[in-house]
This record gives structure tokens, sequence and C-alpha cells, in this order.
């Protein structure tokens, strides 16, 4: 299945990025309120589409996120993101991380991030350290259970774990499976923060996203080009751990503003 293409390029300041600052059941999986609309059918949705539905308090608004070590760690990009999306849409925010630390690898306990009035936006970020876009492929069901399928909006990022020649085949692979299993959700693909130049797999990194996002735009995802925001800084390795390759805090802020700058705010 195609979606609309679009390819979205940001900057952002390191000096001065700004931010605006999942309901479940008893097992967590996300339930809709009683009497709750289902998410809109019919196909893919444009981002600014699939934020427009943040106005509807009568149901969860959910968000998938498939990618590696780069959206997990205390105050990531992610975290970020959807806190200022609750923030904006005046809604409660719910949120679940995937941890390959836990036999077998799954989703840690529901957390709360943000207050607010009628269903939550829902959050399943199942970034997972250490893992390439193979690893979302042989999963995907457990990352995107129940409850997740009717997604509004599923970020992917991936590209730091990869093997050359490994990122268009196995990230198509998985914007399949989105396609297939969230047909009404909008698709993202984000080119993640460059790493350290020098390091063993800088050059690498680089080439596999940049293939991978004319990819993305060819299969009718969205891009957001996270790498740009980097380097628009000019020394970007202020913003990185001392691996050279996770963003740090100021680093997931700067990631987080190019997300929220491209894809917009939610709806009230």
């Amino acid at each position: 299945m195609l979606l609309a293409p679009l390819f979205l390029v940001v900057g952002c300041s390191a000096s001065g990025p700004t931010t605006p600052t999942p309901g479940t059941s008893g097992s967590g999986t996300p339930t809709a309120a009683p009497g709750a609309s289902p998410a809109p059918s019919g196909g893919p949705a444009t981002p600014s589409e699939a934020l427009a539905r943040t106005a509807d308090t009568g149901r969860p608004w959910v968000v998938v996120v498939l990618g590696d070590s780069t959206g997990t760690r205390e105050g990531n990009w992610v975290e970020l993101v959807v806190q200022a999306w609750g923030a904006q849409s005046g809604r409660p925010v719910t949120y679940r991380e995937w941890s390959v630390d836990r036999e077998p690898d799954s989703y840690l306990p529901v957390r709360r991030l943000g207050e607010g009035d009628g269903a939550p936006i829902v959050v399943w970020n199942g970034s997972a350290a250490a893992q390439a876009a193979d690893y979302s492929v042989r999963v995907f069901g457990d990352l995107v259970p129940p409850g997740a399928e009717d997604a509004d909006l599923v970020l992917v990022s991936h590209g730091h774990n990869q093997l050359p020649g490994t990122l268009v085949p196995d990230g198509t692979a998985l914007l399949d499976l989105v396609a297939e299993t969230s047909p009404a959700a909008a698709v993202v693909v984000l080119t993640q923060n460059p790493e350290a130049a020098g390091g063993p797999n800088a050059a690498g990194q680089a080439a596999e996203v940049q293939a991978f996002a004319g990819s993305a735009v060819d299969h009718g995802a969205t891009v957001v080009d996270v790498r740009r925001a980097f380097e628009d800084v000019g020394d970007y390795t202020v913003l990185l751990d001392d691996l050279g390759v996770h963003p740090t805090r100021d680093g997931a802020r700067l990631w987080a503003d190019a997300v929220l700058d491209a894809l917009g705010p939610a709806d009230r």
C-alpha cells in the first residue's frame, strides 16, 4: 500500500531549541472510552490529518514508535514530543517503553507523562536498544499489540545498528507491515542524528539513512530530516554522548524540536 509522499527538511538552533512542554486496561492494553469513535479508516493519513484527530477526545489517540536506542533513555525525544502534543491538546499522556532487558523482550509497565481531560494520548515506544530494523520486523506483532494496531501515527527511526545494505530492504519490509496493520495511520520516517565523524560506523550510518530516506519517500512515507537539524548546528558532537552515537538531553531536545517543527502541533 502506498502513501502520499512528503519529505520535510528542518533545521533547529542548538542554542535555543524550544519544545512545549497511554487509557489502558489492567493489562496495559489501550481501551476506548465508552461511546468513543473508532479510528478513521479509508486510507493512510497525512501527519497533519493524524494530528487533527487529537481534537477528538472521545477516543484514545495512538502513537507507535519503531526504532533503536536513540529513542530510549530518560528524557528521550519520544517523551518530549508526546509531552508537547499532550500539553497542546489538553489530553493526558500514557506511555510504555520497550525493553530488551526483560525475558522475553516486552513493554515495561505504563507510565503517565502528562495530565489532561478526555481519552489519553497512548504511546507505544518500541525503540529497542542495540537493534536494527530487521528486529522490528521479527517482533512486529509484539511491538504493535492489539490496541496499538489502530495507530494514528507511526514513527520509524532506524539506522545506527545496520549492516551495510540492510536498511532499505529491512526498513521497507517494516513499512509494509505498518501499512498492512495500521492502514489509517500517518507513517513518518526519521533520518536520525549523525554519528561523530571518524567513528567506526559514521560513514555507513550516513549512507544507510540517506538511502532509506529516498526509499521511504518512494514508498509513500513522510520523511523528517532530523540529521539535517543536527548538521545545521555545526559542531553537533556537543549534542552526542561519549560514544558519539546517542543524543544527549540537549540532543534529544533538538531532535524533538525537529519533529515538532516538521509535523506541527496537536489540536485541542
